[in-house]
């Protein structure tokens, strides 16, 4: 989580991405954030070049490592 916004680039976006995938059999997934100590949703930046599609699933294996399909 950003806390010091001056410290964000000035010349470029920054943009992020974040889900809550639903198993087939109707679970939704969260993520432990160990930082934070919370519960939080699965997702982040959007690497340069990214689609949508593509950055929610990096960040889901990257994070919970299961292959997600996005719909």
């Amino acid at each position: 989580m950003l806390n010091d916004r001056d410290s964000l680039p000035k010349d470029r976006r920054i943009a992020g991405v974040h889900c809550i995938p639903i198993t087939e059999q109707g679970m939704i997934m969260l993520s432990w954030d160990k930082a934070e100590q919370q519960i939080t949703t699965i997702g982040g930046r959007i690497e340069n070049g990214e689609s949508l599609e593509e950055a929610l699933e990096r960040e889901v294996m990257e994070e919970v490592g299961i292959y997600y399909r996005y719909i």
